[in-house]
């Protein structure tokens, strides 16, 4: 017999189909700032990849549809979305610190499974590079988030009050999170 939590839990995710990782094959789909992109997947003796038009070229010598070749083409999607969450991240850590008057010791991109962000006791703030396939204003609500723990390291009214000063809409960007979150993790 289930208890009501179990319930809730299971009756709360009924909605949301399984989420099959993506293989880097023609014809996918991908989510890059918030935007559907089509994976086109061509040869090339240097791997490179490109947006343009709604179009996410990968150029690869691993053509092959073999498991070892599709993993090769997802590391190197992985590493193209990290680098691109490096640039972004710290270009926009830099321009809400400003505003909120705080400085970072060190900014790191990770994979972490159950946070999108993270603030250390030292300052050290922690991003999730998934969050590259978000809307941009949930990426800014997230930094804007995890900046304001600078000053407050809690959850207090006077965190909440501070972040809806530089969000207005955090409410609507944590809500996307939470209902939306799980297709941010498409590949490995």
């Amino acid at each position: 017999k289930s208890t009501p939590w179990l319930r809730k839990r299971i009756n709360k995710n009924k909605h949301k189909k399984p989420l099959e990782l993506i293989k880097c094959e023609s014809g996918e789909t991908i989510h890059y700032m918030g935007n559907p992109f089509t994976i086109h997947v061509s040869f090339s003796k240097k791997e490179s990849i490109k947006i343009d038009n709604k179009i996410l070229y990968l150029q690869t010598p691993f053509m092959d549809l073999n498991a070892d070749h599709s993993q090769k083409r997802i590391q190197f999607l992985s590493k193209w979305f990290r680098q691109r969450a490096k640039d972004i991240i710290e270009d926009r850590v830099t321009i809400f610190s400003k505003l909120i008057n705080v400085s970072p010791k060190s900014i790191r991109i990770k994979q972490q499974k159950t946070r999108w962000g993270s603030c250390s006791a030292k300052g050290n703030l922690n991003f999730n590079w998934t969050l590259m396939m978000a809307p941009l204003p949930v990426l800014d609500y997230v930094i804007i988030h995890e900046c304001c723990h600078l000053k407050h390291l809690n959850h207090s009214k006077a965190f909440w009050n501070l972040v809806s000063t530089y969000c207005l809409d955090f409410k609507q960007h944590k809500k996307w999170l939470k209902e939306k979150g799980y297709l941010l993790k498409i590949i490995a």
